[in-house]
């Protein structure tokens, strides 16, 4: 006699970046195993990181998703989600009490849900670089974010910069990324004046984030103190 399946709901959220509706799952003891097997590595980012992407590749049950051109934000979100749905609502963080008289750490419960991308109201993705010249950005994926914060070096910026590029555009004709090479898009990047650059970098800098500030109050000294949630990595990493 076969042994009882359970059942397990679905759920559904809204992808930040798009808009688009997406069916998932909560994670399962074979899911979390995938996860604390990753944290057993410790600093290792790359292996965290393919375990959150081989999670929410076994949980997301909508066709035709591509999970690795998320953006880092939507992962972050759809991951916290998927936990709350999973383990739990409220997760633990350590907090250190901002009064300097007092500077205690204790324990905090998050709710998860309370959890938005925070967005800034000037970030656009359309960038007008001069009357004849603009470009349309796109979001970087997760791999190619995570490549850049782990190095932070000039090369590794023009690459993001020219990866992100989803067409060029002038009074007369537009020119998508997929018709050029990651050479060509670099070699435009390279040509363009400090002053347009810093344009195409404020399309990064206005970015959403998964960034929220909360407010608590301490047990200690009963004084109100800041919590930054910067996302997944005050969670899991």
């Amino acid at each position: 006699m076969p042994l009882p399946s359970i059942e397990v709901p679905k759920y559904k959220l809204k992808v930040p970046s798009t808009g688009k509706m997406i069916t998932y799952r909560p994670f399962l003891v074979k899911e979390e195993k995938i996860l604390l097997t990753a944290m057993e590595t410790g600093d290792d980012e790359s292996v965290l990181l393919q375990a959150l992407f081989d999670i929410l590749e076994k949980c997301i049950e909508t066709k035709n998703v591509n999970i690795r051109e998320f953006a880092p934000f939507d992962m972050e979100y759809i991951f916290l989600q998927l936990r709350a749905k999973s383990v739990g609502e409220e997760a633990e963080m350590n907090i250190v009490c901002s009064n300097e008289e007092c500077k205690k750490s204790f324990e905090y419960a998050v709710n998860l849900t309370d959890l938005k991308v925070i967005k800034n109201k000037k970030h656009t993705n359309k960038i007008q670089l001069s009357d004849e010249l603009g470009v349309i950005m796109k979001y970087p994926n997760m791999e190619i974010a995570n490549t850049f914060f782990k190095n932070s070096d000039t090369e590794e910026l023009f690459k993001m910069v020219a990866s992100c590029i989803d067409s060029i555009y002038t009074q007369d004709e537009v020119f998508s990324h997929k018709d050029h090479t990651a050479e060509e898009l670099e070699n435009f990047i390279e040509q363009l004046s400090p002053e347009f650059f810093q344009k195409i970098m404020q399309f990064f800098e206005t970015m959403p984030t998964m960034k929220n500030e909360l407010d608590c109050k301490c047990p200690f000294c009963k004084k109100e103190t800041k919590v930054v949630v910067r996302g997944v990595d005050d969670f899991f990493i």
